[in-house]
């Protein structure tokens, strides 16, 4: 009885570990993203409603917990955590210097959530925690949310006689989810796709997958339907961040170069034949009156009719505003970025607090015309005018430094031939995610605010920082 009375005990303290409570945190931070206060806008109590509202306010009581445990057991911060909660300070000074409440949490409730996950993962690297835990969460989550909307999209298009995923009703904006949440946009998806891809492609040359052949080819299946379906969606940033995952691949995997260009042809081109073949059989197959013939038959990514968007002007001669049809391939990011950078120089050293982009590009609709809409009613899509836009010229000058850590972590681990010799499947992974993230700042905001970049990001940067100081 004494021996069965022990062994309970010992459970239950496992279950109740540190190194467990501090993961619970991890995941309460990580179902966070997104949670808005508009969540709770004319709608009923019930169950979705209180989970809305457990995970607005959840990083708040998080923050607090963990404040009160870093200061009772005197942790120190990295550097690079250093870095990113001074990115999180500054915006928060900028919102107060703007004059806004200090008890308006939801306008800065994205900085607390940053502040939580760097002292989560400073906590379970001083602790020596599983690190692979997390991103075995973060993938398991995006995975599911992944294969739920891509298999709604596929039955749309199969049913529709449609060719590519990316004209949906799923992709409406204004349409809510099951918890009330707006529904993302293709290159949001394709994004995610896009990191399940990575961790399939180098789990499916590990030693685990090794061992046994029906995990390995499962995942050999896995990545060709990911590949297909990434294609389908014709997302640009998505199609970026395929054709960087499998260069990186060819660049780092120690395969023989022969077998690498084998499984190039049979995990890229074959998929994207293949999703071209049967869309267009599909095409033929179907009768279908609520699109017309273009935009179910042209690929996107090569069409140019698909980004011409109205520009007003004005006539030198008589002064009068005029619209015309430009083309932008950056789907109006070039007018986006123009007006960002002036909006900066009226705002310059403090800038306009969390989500600046958005406070300040919906200043002033008056003389907006409907057909530019997109240049006001968006985020600035780069990381670097976001930062800028949100923490002023400090804010900036934080955020390159943390884009150059990152440049120096990648150059170590690739100077010592760490990522390439190890089997490592998690480093490797890691290793390609951060490069990838890092150059989805280019054309969207990225890491620059929390998400599921920012997650992703600070997730593969602490197994990184671990792998390098534990393959010494």
């Amino acid at each position: 009885m004494l021996k069965i009375r022990f062994l309970k005990n010992e459970k239950l303290s496992t279950l109740f570990s540190f190194e467990n409570l501090i993961f619970l945190l991890f995941v309460l931070i990580a179902i966070s993203i997104n949670a808005s206060i508009a969540d709770f806008d004319d709608k009923k109590i019930n169950i979705i409603f209180i989970f809305n509202l457990f995970r607005f306010i959840s990083p708040i009581f998080i923050f607090v917990s963990l404040i009160y445990i870093f200061l009772k057991k005197k942790y120190i911060l990295p550097n690079l955590f250093k870095l990113f909660i001074a990115y999180g300070i500054i915006q928060f000074i900028s919102y107060l210097l703007n004059k806004n409440p200090i008890f308006a949490f939801q306008e800065y409730i994205l900085i607390i959530s940053l502040v939580c996950l760097c002292l989560i993962f400073v906590i379970s690297l001083k602790e020596n925690f599983k690190l692979e835990n997390y991103y075995f969460f973060l993938i398991a989550i995006i995975s599911v949310i992944s294969i739920y909307y891509s298999s709604n999209l596929l039955y749309e298009v199969f049913i529709k006689g449609q060719k590519y995923l990316y004209i949906s009703k799923t992709f409406i904006p204004e349409t809510a989810n099951f918890i009330y949440q707006q529904n993302p946009r293709s290159t949001g998806v394709s994004r995610q796709l896009c990191l399940v891809l990575c961790f399939l492609i180098f789990f499916s040359n590990s030693k685990v997958s090794n061992k046994f052949l029906l995990i390995k080819y499962s995942s050999y299946i896995g990545i060709f339907l990911l590949s297909s379906i990434i294609w389908g969606f014709q997302s640009r940033g998505g199609l970026v961040s395929f054709i960087l995952i499998w260069i990186i691949y060819l660049i780092i995997d120690n395969k023989k170069f022969l077998k690498k260009i084998l499984i190039l042809l049979s995990l890229v081109l074959l998929p994207i034949l293949s999703y071209e073949n049967l869309s267009e059989l599909n095409v033929n197959n179907k009768h279908t009156s609520n699109f017309d013939d273009s935009r179910k038959s042209t690929t996107r990514v090569f069409d140019k009719n698909k980004f011409i968007f109205k520009k007003s002007e004005i006539d030198n001669t008589t002064g009068k505003e005029f619209i015309k049809d430009e083309f932008d391939y950056t789907s109006g990011r070039i007018a986006i970025w123009k007006r960002s950078y002036n909006l900066f120089l009226k705002n310059p050293f403090i800038g306009y607090g969390p989500q600046g982009d958005r406070k300040s590009l919906s200043i002033d609709k008056s003389n907006i015309i409907p057909e530019q809409k997109h240049i006001w009613d968006n985020n600035s899509s780069n990381g670097i005018i976001y930062s800028a836009l949100s923490g002023g010229i400090v804010g900036l000058i934080v955020f390159i430094t943390i884009y150059l850590l990152q440049f120096l972590l990648i150059i170590k681990t690739i100077s010592q031939k760490k990522i390439i010799l190890t089997d490592n499947y998690l480093a490797k992974s890691a290793f390609v995610t951060i490069l990838v993230l890092n150059v989805r700042t280019i054309y969207e905001n990225g890491f620059a605010v929390f998400g599921i970049d920012q997650i992703f990001l600070i997730t593969c940067l602490t197994y990184l920082v671990k792998f390098n100081y534990s393959a010494k």
